[in-house]
């Protein structure tokens, strides 16, 4: 299934996804300010790449300020994207194990500083 599911899930979403914050992730690199951001999309990107099998633990606590200011920025936006796909996959028994990645991804999206991504 883990196979199945990243290749499923990388045509439809991850591929898309993955480019954007690959973009993003080096436009912030390349700004001296924004470093933290950079590395925030490109762990979106890891995670959006290979999905399955892989669960997110966030510590909001840590740095809030910078958690606050990324949700506000691009948080929300990168979040939504995550779960509108998560709504959409939901309506089918087919994509319900796609849906619950999505819901991940959105989780992670929305606060990815200092959040956790490991095997499970």
């Amino acid at each position: 299934m883990r196979a199945f599911g990243n290749v499923v899930w990388y045509l439809l979403i991850g591929v898309w996804m993955g480019i954007l914050m690959a973009v993003l992730g080096t436009v912030f690199m390349a700004t001296l300010i924004f470093i933290p951001f950079g590395k925030q999309c490109f762990k979106i990107m890891k995670f959006s790449f290979k999905p399955f099998y892989k669960d997110v633990t966030l510590d909001i606590n840590k740095h809030p300020v910078v958690n606050m200011l990324w949700a506000a920025l691009l948080g929300w936006f990168v979040s939504l994207y995550f779960a509108v796909f998560g709504i959409i996959l939901s309506v089918t028994v087919i994509g319900i194990p796609l849906a619950i990645v999505a819901f991940r991804g959105a989780k992670l999206a929305l606060f990815p500083v200092n959040a956790v991504v490991e095997y499970y």
